[in-house]
């Protein structure tokens, strides 16, 4: 190993290590152990395999679908007319890279972590999620970097890499949301088959759909974030910025808050207990358990009540300002033409 391929990983990984080390540091509760965070960093690297495979599939798919609306341009060349170019880039980024890519993330981070022991604080899952994103970014990294060299490090250091933590700090808000309430549900099982409490009317604490918004919120804006990189025009590159710009704010912002107020998961579970029933509050182990901060999960999830918190739009995916595809700085694409030319654009060139 030579000492150039050394410092080029170095590079490549460098990034995504001081992001992880980061987080590291704002759980402040009670860290997680080193064996657990390992775990996730390489289930993360490992899910970029699957995750190429899945796209290159999909996107044999998306362009035979999209086949019927080429046309051939005076130079002969295949292009897409207008409208099916932005509905190719539209079905593409949201409905190809961010689904395969946050859908697999989701996926390993839940198998792990859901019914470990060690998930036992809000911010437990803001960690979890976010060191699956930073093993699948620094994976991603090591072969952009390797191919297209030291300008490729330099970008993604401040592009693509942290993109993948800011899609994992708006997952894992989500993640500890739906955590906590499943936490609950249990709670309320156990207390209604000690005949503590009869199950009544008012919040059902067993939502699904908090689950399912860990993946549906990631994806939205990691489908935007790719399109305005697809379309390389001067519009969608100053969306891009400044949609990169608001991520980087709301979501260190974010994690800070959330590690500020990190607490006991069962603290807070056992808060939302209470709530419902309120005669709770005369069993002294329940009520000594539930004094926890109370918390707005409305602030971590848009879906949760009306009024959700101000910050929601952020609440989803981003990537690399250079993501079109055969792009060398792109952040998990693979090749496909684009470009413009009087209005219609190459297509599988």
């Amino acid at each position: 190993m030579t000492v150039y391929t050394i410092l080029m990983a170095a590079a490549a990984l460098l990034p995504a290590i001081a992001l992880a080390a980061y987080i590291y540091v704002k759980d402040r509760a009670e860290k997680e152990p080193v064996w657990l965070l390992l775990l996730l960093l390489g289930a993360g690297a490992l899910i970029t395999m699957p995750a190429a495979f899945l796209e290159e599939m999909l996107g044999k798919v998306q362009e035979s679908f999209f086949s019927a609306a080429i046309v051939v341009g005076a130079d002969g060349q295949r292009y897409l007319g207008t409208t099916a170019y932005y509905l190719y880039h539209i079905v593409r980024n949201f409905m190809i890279v961010g689904v395969v890519e946050e859908g697999l993330k989701l996926l390993v981070t839940w198998l792990i972590t859901r019914n470990s022991k060690q998930f036992n604080s809000l911010f437990d899952g803001v960690v979890y999620c976010c060191f699956t994103s930073l093993g699948f970014a620094a994976a991603e990294n090591v072969m952009y970097v390797f191919n297209y060299g030291w300008s490729a490090a330099w970008i993604r250091a401040f592009t693509a890499v942290p993109g993948h933590l800011f899609f994992g700090v708006l997952m894992g808000c989500g993640y500890s949301v739906w955590h906590i309430y499943r936490s609950a549900a249990q709670i309320e099982r156990q207390f209604v088959r000690e005949k503590r409490i009869l199950r009544g009317p008012g919040e059902d604490f067993t939502r699904k759909h908090l689950l399912t918004n860990c993946f549906v919120l990631p994806v939205i804006v990691h489908g935007a974030y790719d399109y305005c990189c697809s379309l390389a025009s001067t519009l969608s590159t100053v969306l891009f910025y400044l949609l990169l710009a608001a991520l980087y704010f709301f979501c260190f912002r974010r994690v800070k808050r959330v590690s500020a107020a990190d607490t006991s998961s069962v603290k807070l579970a056992m808060a939302l207990v209470i709530k419902k029933y309120p005669s709770l509050t005369q069993d002294p182990a329940a009520a000594q358990i539930g004094t926890a901060p109370e918390i707005d999960f409305s602030t971590f999830t848009p879906a949760e009540g009306a009024g959700a918190g101000t910050d929601d739009s952020v609440f989803s995916d981003a990537k690399n300002p250079y993501s079109a595809r055969n792009n060398p700085y792109a952040a998990g694409e693979t090749g496909d033409a684009s470009g413009t030319t009087d209005g219609i654009t190459p297509f599988g060139g």
